[in-house]
This record gives C-alpha cells, structure tokens and sequence, in this order.
C-alpha cells in the first residue's frame, strides 16, 4: 500500500493568504524558559538612586537625601528587600515587577486618553492605487487578520532579538531551536548570542478591551470574537471578518464593507451624543455610566460586541499635511469618534494617512510596534486590493454583513465634556538624538526630571524600567555648551559629549537587565502603602522624593522605518512629552505641553539650538572630507566620537550601463600605462586603479581615455561606499583594538615609547607645515586648526591596532598634511559620480577590507612599524635609534 501526501495547488495558495508567518518555531516556544527578572540589591538601588539625585538636588537638599538613604539602608529597607524577596520566590511565574505595574496603570482612574494612550502613525502610502483610506484600511485589515491567524495559531516567528543576526537569523538557528524542548530553548538561542523575548502580552493585543470599575479597571480578552468594530463620526458598525470555518473574508468583500461603512448616509453626520466620548472621562465617572447604559438600558450585547471585537477601526474627515493637527487627530481626535478603551485602534484619515493608537494597561510598545512594523510591510508589499478592484462583488450584500449598532434608551443621559482636549504644541523641525541630551537647554537653565522608558522584555513578564538621562555627566555637557565661547576647547567639549552618552549607554544596557532603581523602589513603596507603613520610610515622603518623580522631561522611542511620527501627552501639567525616532540618514521629535503651563515653542527653540550647537563641534573637530563620524563599541556600548581615519586604497569599478551585469573576463586596454581594462561585452564595461592620494596630485596625469570612460559610463561602482557616514564610522570601527585594549600593552615598551615620541615630534610641526604662525591658533587655508588637525588624525591612535597605526604614521607627512581637506582620488570621483547623477554603488563592505589586515599576527606588525619609523623618518628627526 502506498501514502500519498496530496496538498493540492488551490490549498497551498489559500495557506499563504491565510497566515502571515509559517514559523517552524512555535510562537511561545521560548517562554517557559525565559529568564527571571532579578530583583536589585538594595545597595545598588541606593547607590543609583542618589547618583540620580545628584544633578537635580542643591547640596542641602542632597545632604538630606543622603541621610535618609543611610537610615533606609540600616533600618526598615533590609526587611522589605527581604520580604519581596520572599514573595518573588513564591512566584517564579511571573516578574516581581508585573502584577504592581498593572495595578499602577489600572488603578490610575484618569481618563486614559492624553494620560497613557500614545499613537504611532504610519509612513504615508505614495501610490496612488492604494493611497484612499478605505483601499489602505482593507489592505491593512487583511494583513492584521494574516497576523492573527499565525499568532492564534502558534506559527507567528517569534520575538527575538538577534545581536548577531548573521549568526543566528539563521535556518540552522531555527532548526536547533525548534528541536529543543521548550524549557530549555532560552539556553540554545542564548548559545547563538539571540535573546528571545517575552510574549505574555500578546493575548490583549486583539480582541481586547479595557473596561471601568470602581477601584480597579479590568482587561478582558475574548479570542472567539471574528468581528471588527468600525467607527465614522461617532456612529458604531461590526462586521464579521473571520467565517465561521476560521478564514478570513475574501478582501474583496472587506473593501465592500468598508466602502459601504464610509459611505452610508447615515454616519455622515455625528449623533447628537456621541457616545465614544465617555470613554474619555474620569475612570470613575465612565464606570457608573456604562454600568447604567447596560444595567438599566439593556445595552449589554451592543457593549460585548465593542469589547470582543478585533480591534477599532475609525475613519476621520480629518485631512491635510499639517503636522499638528495630524498629531492632534491620531493621539486624541474630538473624542466623539473614538473607543479609548480598545487596546487598539486603526485611525484612517480622509487622504489616507493612518496611524496605530493603544490603550497602554494591558501591553508596552514592544508588542505593538511588532504589530505595526508586520501589516505595514505585508499591506505594502502584499496588497489585497486597490482602486482597481471592484467595490460590488457578485452574490455578496454588504449591508446584509454589516451591522450598526444603536445604544438604546440613551437620549434622555445628558453627557458633561469639555469641548476641546488641552492644546499640544507640535515642532515642525525638531531635532532629536537621545534623552542624555533633551536636558541641554530646559527652559529655565536647570535640571529636571528626567524619564525615559526602557523594554525589559528580554525577561519573563518584562515590562519596562526607567532610565533617567538627568545625570552629573549630562549637566555637565549642558553647562559647558550653554556657558560656551569661541575660545572653549572644543576638545573638552568632545570628551564631555563622549562621557555623557557613555553614560547613557550604561544606564540603557541596565535598565535593560532590571538593574535601574525605580521599579525597585515602587516594589518596596508599595509594600509598605499595603502595610499601611509608609510613614516608616521617611525617604518616600521627602521632597527630593516627590522631586525626582515629578517627570518634566518624558522621553520615548519606538524607531522603525515604518514610523512617520509617534507622540504622547506630558505625564504632567508643566512637563513635555517628547517622542523620538531614529533612523539610518535622519532623526525627529515629537514635541508636547500643556499651556500656559510650559512653552512649547520655546522648548523646541532651545532644542534645536542645543542641536546645531552639538552639530557646529563636530563638524570643526572631526569635519575632514564633509561629514561626521561617531562609533560605538559593540562590545562595550560606548560612543566614540572618532576622528576619520585615513581612506583605505581602493579601486573603483565603472559600468558601461544601468543594471548591466559586470563580468569579470578582463583583458588590460591597449593604453596599459593608463590602469585602465576593458571587458569585452557589449556595450563595453572598464576597471580602472586609482591610488590613494589628493586628486589635485595626480588628475593631470590621468590619460584620456580612462577620464572618457568615467565621463560615459552611466554607473560607477566602487569598492566600498564612500559617501556614507556609515562606511566611515565601520572603517574607524574595525580600526579599534577590541574590548578597550591599549596599544601600550601589546607593544614592546620602548617601541611604544618612540611612537609616542615620534607623535609629539609631529604634532610640533603641524602649525609649521600649515603655514600656522605657531601658537597663534590662526586658521589655516582649509579652515583646521593644528590641534583639532592632530586629534582627528592621532587622537585615539592608543586604541588602534598595531598595523592602523603604522598605516596612520605613514600619513603623518608634511606633504599629506599641507593637503589635509582635499580628497583623494576615490572619494573624489564618487563625489564627481553623485554630481553628475550616475548610478553609484559598492561591491564589498568594510569588514571585507578590514579582515584582512586585522587578522595579522601582532608579530607581523611591530618590525615594519618601527622599521617604518626609525629609517624613513630618520632624516625628518635625525634620530638614529634602532629597533
């Protein structure tokens, strides 16, 4: 007898619409064995929380501080550390942080808009085809389903962060887990450097709903719900989007309905109670009025409809470019077309702009911009339907499927709101890089308090913890660019720049493990507010306490090219809610206050400036061939702001035509003098070599034909990509010794000693071989300086490797120094590539170039280095050591 597997072709193309993801790992298959989240040690905490204090105390107030820190530490505070302890042992399930974070956003009985619902809207579709709200809306629509169906049924890839993503992105990776039994998959991701992270908070992102209670709200989550809640002008439809066999509704039946909801006569005008707008009241207030709509006016089943549905999706009249009253529309809207209590919510504009909104109890940003980023790139490159796909499908009725809800007995409820929700002042231009510098100019000229959240997902009910960027070594920055001059160092200013973010950097990557200090706190306030006892800790009830959590500056990120912009409300009256994106070539804000509490415009005022002032530093330190570099350690996280180092020797290749395959069957040109070679196809390709030097040196001594070759070709194609900041700050990257070794350390001692020597030789003829009147600090015909010329060249040569080093001395020639500001040959010709709008790219990255030379023997290096510098320069120094 024979098995035959007979998947017909019509099944195969119904599971692909189906399902977003068919992932051979399961979606929770990680999650019984993530990591526990740890708890800090109190000393830590202490010790972290008075660093906090520090830049935001005066030294009174800090004197106080600290005392009640010792008192906490040596009274009541060991026997709470010990009782929290205890209880997270009881709970290995789950995180000490989790059921006290849910408390605090669902016993906080605020409206929740403008309070904690955030919005993320959506990169603008630019083709026409698919650019009307409700083509846009059912694309999306489907794509959301697509994701659902994989995620109920456990075939969504699950959360992983890669640090390595060629290592373990992998199909290997994939394999090895799926094999491994759930307890302790954790372990092999962690053995190919992956982080698996939490997905507890997955089940309330559909279906799910907020709902008000007395004391306390309640998340409900009902999964059997197929429908989708659609809201226009305040009026409330459902329609069935999943059969009852668990597929979903062809798209072309979607965009009917969806078509027929956005024109149906009778929402085109708001009800004279828009009933959306109660869910914008104190949590107290909505709790007795639902209870009164349902209980009295027997509007159950219309409310159990709005809450099981999929999520809420809204079409708004509002439209146009305006960044404001985007911002205005998708963070709150009028309130009368909204369901704030939805822990999702699609808004479509009336010229198709579109934006994501979720009520934030149930679930942080990182499910959701999971989310966002997934139907975003499926609705794009995926697209169900479009302006071309007929709006009547033959057999189907819409308003047969669609329902409109009526909530009855309503009309005698007289509703109380306030016309107009608070002003947000939205900044056009705002430039943004990280909160360790939102802090730079504060209106006002002091310190304030400081948050900005951070994921600790990568732990088993993970939530977030606070990094506070207000610190000592940001204060400092601030002061010294707020109190700056023309005759401040900007070398000082470099070195504050680089200790502030290092210092971000280190409170990012522990407040990323839990090890900040107020999650800690709350856990520890909180057992005592349960007591009753919270008079036993004085250290709570001092107003450096009240101080530090009264956040001015409230910071966010949620950087994906998916993300237009994305925003918030301050969390306080006088504070700003900044969000932030960055990405590869840009980076913006989101601005908002409260007048006439704060000034916005005078915050975005200050920011900017704060920004060119950082920009204008960089540019005089580092601005070599038109750019800035920075660079972070992988390994360490730390920024260095890097001088560009020399460019490697390249050859560039010039292709004869637009996507032409190069093949690689060359012969020299017939001008073998002109390092020029042709490859015989049709039409022609050439390779031609250039040396790394000034072009200025060699450009009259290129022949003809290997300039008319450039001249013509339509594409030009280099080694390495040498117009992109990136390429740079990837060449001074693989520059550095690894894990912040010394170049004192690898070498002989007196090798090291005369290299230094050599340097200081240098860096005293530099005004000399500028045409500097020495010590005068007169610019030089390029516009550099000596000193801020060396630093950039030798600034970091103590961490570089051996064979980098030798590389640089090479360089450091009277005749290379006097054309510092004239590039070479190949960056010259990219340039001229890009000016003259040829097709430009690059065949290796910058490991390729690097790998290389780094993999040299250290053995390999030192001879030819002191060889190098004790022979050619011999004459230069008249010195006649020996190596």
């Amino acid at each position: 007898m024979m098995l035959v597997n007979s998947t017909s072709a019509g099944n195969l193309r119904k599971q692909n619409v189906e399902y977003l993801q068919r992932s051979k790992i399961p979606t929770m298959h990680f999650q019984k064995s993530l990591p526990h989240l740890a708890i800090p040690k109190l000393e830590d905490t202490m010790k972290r929380y008075l660093a906090a204090q520090k830049p935001l105390l005066d030294d009174k107030l800090y004197a106080e501080t600290e005392k009640l820190v010792n008192e906490f530490l040596h009274g009541i505070g060991p026997q709470l550390q010990k009782e929290i302890l205890s209880r997270d042992k009881r709970n290995k399930g789950t995180s000490y942080i989790s059921p006290i974070w849910f408390d605090m956003y669902l016993k906080d009985h605020r409206p929740v808009v403008l309070t904690h619902n955030p919005f993320m809207a959506f990169v603008d579709e630019t083709r026409p085809a698919y650019k009307t709200p409700v083509v846009r809306a059912t694309n999306m629509v489907i794509s959301s389903l697509r994701f659902r169906r994989s995620l109920v049924e456990g075939v969504l890839e699950p959360d992983v962060f890669h640090l390595i993503p060629k290592k373990s992105d992998t199909p290997l990776f994939r394999t090895l887990c799926a094999l491994t039994p759930s307890p302790l998959s954790w372990y092999t991701a962690y053995s190919f450097k992956a982080f698996p992270l939490d997905m507890s908070q997955y089940k309330n992102l559909l279906n799910s709903t907020r709902i008000p209670e007395h004391g306390k709200d309640r998340l409900m989550a009902d999964p059997s719900g197929r429908h989708l809640l659609v809201m226009r002008n305040g009026h409330f439809y459902v329609f069935d989007v999943i059969e009852e066999s668990g597929d979903m509704l062809q798209p072309e039946k979607v965009l009917a309905c969806l078509d027929f909801i956005s024109t149906d006569p009778r929402s085109a005008k708001a009800p004279d109670i828009p009933l959306g707008i109660l869910t914008s009241a104190n949590r107290d207030i909505w709790a007795d009025l639902r209870q009164y709509l349902v209980g009295h006016l027997g509007n159950g089943d219309t409310f159990k409809k709005i809450d099981s549905a999929l999520y809420c999706l809204t079409f708004d009249d509002m439209q146009g470019d305006d960044p404001e009253l985007v911002f205005h529309n998708f963070l709150h809207g009028d309130g009368k077309n909204r369901w704030y209590d939805k822990s999702l919510s699609l808004h479509f504009t009336k010229d198709g702009r579109a934006a994501v909104n979720f009520e934030h109890a149930w679930g942080d940003g990182v499910a959701v911009l999971r989310f966002f980023n997934e139907i975003f790139i499926d609705s794009t490159k995926k697209p169900m339907v479009s302006t071309d796909t007929p709006i009547k499908v033959q057999g189907f009725d819409p308003t047969r499927h669609v329902t409109r809800l009526v909530l009855g007995g309503v009309r005698g409820l007289e509703v109380l709101y306030t016309e107009g929700p608070p002003s947000l002042l939205f900044p056009n231009t705002a430039s943004y890089e990280s909160s360790s510098e939102t802090s730079l100019l504060e209106s006002g000229g002091k310190v304030v308090g400081t948050y900005e959240s951070c994921s600790t997902a990568a732990y088993k009910h993970g939530r977030t913890e606070t990094l506070r960027p207000a610190t000592i070594e940001t204060k400092r920055c601030c002061e010294a660019f707020a109190n700056r001059t023309h005759h401040t160092p900007v070398s000082d200013l470099r070195k504050l720049l680089e200790s502030c973010s290092n210092k971000h950097g280190q409170l990012t990557r522990e407040a990323a493990m839990g090890q900040g200090f107020d999650r800690h706190l709350l856990a520890l306030r909180t057992l005592l507010e349960e007591k009753g006892e919270v008079n036993k800790a004085p250290l709570f009830l001092h107003p450096s306490y009240m101080r530090i959590n009264h956040i001015i500056l409230s910071t966010s990120t949620l950087s994906s090219p998916a993300v237009h912009m994305g925003g918030f409300a301050p969390v306080s009256l006088d504070g700003f809610g900044i969000g932030y994106g960055i990405r590869d070539s840009d980076l913006g804000c989101v601005v908002s206050s409260y007048p006439p509490h704060r000034d916005g415009d005078a915050f975005v005022s200050h920011l900017k400036s704060a920004y060119s002032a950082i920009q204008d530093v960089i540019h005089q330190l580092y601005h070599v061939f038109g750019g800035v570099q920075t660079n972070v350690d992988e390994a360490t996280g730390q920024l260095q702001l890097s001088p560009r180092s020399e460019f490697p020797t390249i050859v560039p290749r010039v292709q004869g035509t637009r996507g032409s395959q190069l093949h690689l069957s060359a012969s020299p040109s017939e001008d073998s003098s002109s390092f020029l070679w042709g490859v015989k196809r049709d039409p022609p390709s050439f390779f031609f070599g250039t040396i790394h030097v000034p072009y200025t040196r060699v450009w009259d001594y290129i022949p003809g034909n290997a300039k008319a070759a450039f001249a013509q070709s339509h594409a030009v194609f280099f080694e390495l990509d040498l117009t992109d900041p990136q390429t740079m700050a990837a060449l001074s990257h693989c520059q550095m010794l690894p894990r912040g070794e010394s170049l004192a350390n690898m070498l002989p001692r007196s090798l090291y000693v005369r290299i230094k020597r050599h340097l200081a030789y240098v860096r005293g003829k530099l005004p000399q071989w500028l045409g500097e009147e020495s010590g005068s600090g007169s610019p030089t015909r390029h516009g550099l300086y000596a000193d801020y010329l060396f630093k950039a060249i030798a600034g970091n040569w103590e961490r570089k490797r051996p064979v980098w080093v030798m590389l640089m001395l090479n360089a450091l020639t009277e005749g290379d120094v006097r054309s510092r500001g004239i590039p070479v040959l190949d960056l010259y010709l990219a340039h001229e590539a890009e000016r003259l709008n040829k097709e430009t790219g690059a065949v290796e990255r910058v490991q390729e170039q690097c790998l290389p030379l780094n993999r040299l023997h250290l053995d390999q290096v030192p001879i030819p280095l002191c060889t190098f510098i004790f022979s050619s320069r011999e004459a230069l120094r008249r010195n006649r050591e020996r190596c």
